[in-house]
């Protein structure tokens, strides 16, 4: 009798000691995942950090409700003052020299200055726009997935859809403050699969 309580006993210790590990594991995975970024671009850094990281890029702020496109160059202070308190699409077109692993354009969806939105390009320059074309463009996605499940783990969800021929593949990070997508394509009808966008949502 004593024997069969003590192996109840162990078991249900070694079952408390295995809910705890998980119940940190889960934690771990969800403090990772709360800092989502790419390349340490991402929420965290702020439109401010996107501003002192990237000296030597382009530099866009296109307004909410007009057609204006505004750059640092028509006016400084203007321009902080947008980044500040307005809203529009805040587009970092990256110089060469500054650009972070496939990362080649950033873009802040802005609401009265609060970013609301952010979206991370891969699309290297070329031309044309058949699909082997397109395709030489744009990373791997393969290469891009990897690296984020190596930090953040498996996506949530997958979804695909189809736009005009293309195959759009989404895959989903969620976390407690906010969630992130990978964007890839795939052309009718071909194999290569390529990553367009990284969009990272904060609560």
């Amino acid at each position: 009798m004593i024997h069969m309580l003590r192996c109840h006993r162990s078991r249900r210790s070694w079952r408390v000691r295995a809910a705890a590990l998980g119940a940190v594991a889960l934690l771990s995975a969800a403090s990772r995942a709360g800092a989502f970024d790419y390349a340490g671009v991402g929420p965290a850094l702020g439109v401010a950090g996107v501003r002192d990281a990237f000296v030597e890029s382009r530099h866009e702020f296109w307004q909410r409700g007009t057609a204006r496109i505004f750059t640092p160059d028509d006016d400084a202070a203007l321009f902080a003052d947008l980044l500040r308190a307005g809203s529009g699409r805040y587009v970092v077109r990256l110089a060469r020299d500054e650009t972070r692993g496939q990362l080649t354009e950033v873009a802040v969806t802005l609401d009265h200055g609060v970013p609301r939105r952010w979206t991370l390009g891969f699309e290297r320059e070329g031309d044309g726009q058949k699909p082997d074309q397109v395709e030489r463009r744009h990373p791997k996605c393969r290469d891009l997935l990897d690296a984020l499940v190596a930090r953040f783990g498996e996506p949530q969800a997958f979804t695909t859809r189809m736009d005009e021929g293309l195959e759009l593949r989404s895959r989903t990070w969620s976390a407690a403050d906010g969630s992130m997508t990978l964007v890839c394509g795939r052309h009718d009808r071909r194999t290569a699969i390529f990553a367009m966008e990284l969009e990272i949502v904060p609560k």
